[in-house]
């Protein structure tokens, strides 16, 4: 009997193991970090949209601390993207975009005049989006005008009144400061207006205004 089962025992015969299967445990370690960290970052994108919806949900409570105003109003679904309006997408459509207008609209002639020419150092008071008066923003900060005739002429685009030529009255110094007088003439030679202007001993201007005749 057992020489029977020591033969069947020789009969066996022992397959080598598959010299991949050192690999089948490791590739499992693979797969289970990469289901981990899947799962992870489905657990991230899941949670993220559900806490930003509760905080656009949530009410905010006004500075004076007297009632409470929510942001529901603004967006039915807080996860929502907000959509624009079909004649918003039309008027988007029709309109061409081009490098300078996307940063910004080029400044008008009052701009220039205001920042350029007056290093921002003044004051504007407009009628119809031209210029009726000037006035220094600190009169420690002024800007010398060296000839005020070609400086009211050479800017006649901008001024309230509409003239051709300009003419120096008078002039009256009055302490460190001194006034100047010019009438303003049209075509014709007929006075218009008149520029009343105010600056120091040093030509630095501190105001200047025009008025109608």
């Amino acid at each position: 009997m057992d020489k029977v089962e020591g033969q069947n025992q020789s009969n066996i015969i022992k397959f080598p193991i598959p010299k991949h299967a050192k690999w089948t445990h490791h590739f499992s370690a693979m797969d289970l970090r990469k289901f981990t960290a899947a799962a992870s970052l489905a657990s991230v994108l899941f949670i993220v949209p559900m806490i930003n919806g509760a905080f656009m949900g949530a009410t905010q409570i006004s500075p004076n601390g007297r009632g409470v105003a929510s942001v529901n109003g603004i967006y039915n679904n807080p996860t929502e993207e907000p959509k624009l309006s079909p004649e918003v997408l039309r008027d988007l459509a029709s309109k061409s975009f081009g490098a300078t207008s996307s940063v910004g609209e080029e400044p008008t002639d009052l701009d220039q005049f205001q920042y350029g020419t007056l290093s921002g150092k003044y004051a504007l008071n407009t009628i119809a989006g031209r210029i009726s008066h000037i006035k220094a923003n600190s009169e420690t900060h002024l800007k010398r005008i060296e000839d005020l005739e070609s400086f009211i002429s050479s800017n006649k685009n901008i001024w309230t009144v509409q003239f051709a030529n300009v003419i120096k009255q008078s002039e009256v110094k009055v302490g460190l400061k001194k006034s100047e007088t010019y009438t303003l003439l049209d075509s014709k030679e007929k006075s218009v207006g008149k520029v009343t202007a105010l600056s120091d001993v040093d030509g630095r201007l501190i105001s200047l205004t025009l008025k109608a005749q």
